[in-house]
């Protein structure tokens, strides 16, 4: 019970998350990373696993400045 139950939070925590940027991850409408908060979310997915991009578009809306920061670690 306890596997279907985690399985089912995360599904539920990633389908939340992915709605978290304006677009809808297409390439006429890519999900939108408009600043530093944005572009965390998405390493702290990637990082974690949380869900795969396979196929999924971004764009950058502006210069975002991460000098001095070592909690980013990418995006994988």
């Amino acid at each position: 019970m306890a596997k279907k139950f985690y399985l089912l939070a995360l599904v539920v925590l990633t389908a939340l998350a992915a709605r978290a940027w304006d677009g809808s991850g297409t390439e006429s409408s890519p999900y939108l990373i408009k600043n530093k908060a944005d572009l965390m979310e998405l390493c702290t997915q990637t990082s974690k696993n949380l869900l795969t991009y396979d196929n999924v578009f971004f764009k950058m809306t502006a210069d975002i400045d991460l000098e001095g920061d070592t909690l980013f670690t990418g995006i994988a």
